[in-house]
């Protein structure tokens, strides 16, 4: 999708002025009712207005064992809705150029709602405002971006701890959105929290004290927060130019080093087509994934990426790896 803005900066008259100290957060200027915990920047316009709607009650016999995401059009604008096991939901309703999102849900908790808002919910806001997004991680050496793309569970965050262990800055988790209108494409910043799994924190030597729960009320939730600061370097907080893109291929038992195989302008059209954030329910149309898939592959470097199994081994490999990247720039 067209990822130049098409969008202007609003403002909603009945905002509160102390909602106008706003949060950049993937390229978009946003004043949030719910405390996004990030550094706050001032502005009278933004791009993205997320308002508290209203509490509401547990569905009653829901028929689903796990947790469901419900992605519809509905009259004057768009509903995404999680819904769990137990009758919880949430409901994030969107008017038609995803310029504000109106939230609600059974939790009596807003910040149980932060973890779904700063990943698919705001994919939505910007694939209703044309931008476009990577299933990336994107980590930042002397002010240029590295991707790192995979499918969940591919240990893109696994990857992206190591490489900030060893002196890359955290830019984004999950979701690069990416700019391909300038000679060099451009990626945005996201949040300064990086997920991991509580196993994988504990072998890279992450103390208790440094994670932060994603839902405060499950505390047996796999899966934890850790700020960029926790990392000894600072989040990049802006937008970076794009040098080099990495698709995970796989893991090497006895490596020590990053295996890299560099992909053709065609063949990287090709695998980048599956790494668009959400395809499967937001459903890009495939004439613009393609455009920008063409796009990208002409102006960047794309790469396979093997790793070493193992933290240990990985972690050695990443400051290999940021040596070898320094010493290429």
């Amino acid at each position: 999708m067209n990822s130049e803005s098409n969008t202007k900066s609003i403002h909603h008259p009945d905002v509160g002025s102390d909602l106008l100290k706003t949060y950049l957060l993937y390229g978009l200027s946003v004043a949030s009712e719910i405390d996004l915990k990030k550094d706050r920047t001032s502005a009278d316009h933004f791009d993205l207005y997320i308002q508290k709607n209203r509490f509401i009650p547990k569905v009653k016999n829901p028929k689903t064992k796990s947790m469901t995401r419900i992605w519809e059009k509905k009259e004057g604008g768009w509903h995404l809705i999680y819904r769990d096991h137990s009758g919880g939901e949430t409901i994030f309703e969107y008017n038609l150029d995803g310029s504000k999102i109106s939230i609600s849900q059974t939790n009596r908790d807003w910040n149980q709602a932060v973890f779904v808002l700063l990943n698919p919910a705001m994919a939505a806001t910007l694939y209703l405002q044309k931008k476009t997004v990577l299933h990336a991680s994107s980590l930042v050496l002397d002010g240029c971006s590295y991707l790192f793309l995979g499918p969940s569970g591919m240990g893109k965050s696994t990857i992206s701890a190591a490489l900030a262990l060893n002196g890359f800055q955290l830019h984004a988790d999950d979701m690069a959105v990416t700019d391909v209108h300038s000679d060099v494409p451009v990626v945005q910043s996201g949040y300064p929290l990086l997920k991991l799994f509580n196993h994988t924190a504990r072998e890279l030597d992450l103390t208790e004290t440094q994670l932060k729960m994603i839902f405060p009320d499950t505390p047996d939730y796999p899966e934890s927060w850790i700020h960029a600061d926790q990392f000894g370097t600072d989040f990049f907080d802006g937008p970076a130019a794009l040098k080099n893109i990495y698709i995970l291929s796989g893991r090497e038992k006895g490596a020590n080093r990053f295996r890299t195989e560099k992909i053709t302008s065609g063949k990287a059209v090709i695998s980048l087509l599956h790494y668009l954030y959400g395809d499967n329910w937001l459903q890009w149309p495939p004439e613009e994934k393609l455009k920008f898939c063409i796009q990208i592959a002409s102006k960047t470097s794309v790469y396979k990426l093997w790793v070493p199994d193992g933290i240990k081994p990985l972690l050695k490999a990443a400051k290999r790896f940021r040596h070898d990247v320094w010493n290429q720039s």
